[in-house]
């Protein structure tokens, strides 16, 4: 059974990704991640990252593993200000739509909208939003350890 790592876009999940693929190299394990909320990465994998994870999908196909999430508020202002002006658009069209968006209102308007994107079930494609995901989440279930940034 892998080892499962399971977290959201803007909750240091390139970060969390990155390390797991080094310590993987470093140890002879195999690692693999997924962008995607209803898939896990395939074959014989070591350890496995969901970057944008959804409860209802991981409760009946993932036995354990560790939850990392971010404070809604500190997510939603990195996001504003990526999806502003840094994050890459590539291959991510709502991203693209969104930054257009973002850049014709003001700053407490494109909070809330930033807010209102994460919100999403149309996200990204295949993937629903981290404040969707993060609402829908089931804390209380002992199979998942969250760890709070």
């Amino acid at each position: 059974m892998p080892f499962v790592l399971l977290t959201h876009h803007k909750c240091a999940s390139t970060w969390l990704i990155t390390y797991r693929a080094q310590v993987a190299a470093m140890n002879g394990l195999r690692f693999g991640h997924m962008h995607r909320s209803e898939r896990l990465a395939e074959g014989q994998l070591d350890i496995v990252a969901l970057t944008n994870a959804d409860y209802s999908f991981v409760r009946n196909r993932v036995l354990s593993g560790i939850h990392v999430i971010r404070n809604p508020l500190d997510l939603i202002c990195s996001a504003y200000y990526s999806h502003l002006s840094t994050h890459s658009l590539e291959g991510w069209p709502e991203l693209e739509l969104q930054r257009t968006v973002l850049k014709s209102v003001s700053k407490p308007e494109g909070l809330m909208l930033t807010l209102t994107f994460l919100e999403r079930s149309d996200f990204y494609s295949g993937a629903i939003g981290p404040l969707l995901a993060l609402r829908h989440w089931d804390f209380s279930d002992e199979a998942f350890s969250t760890l709070r940034m």
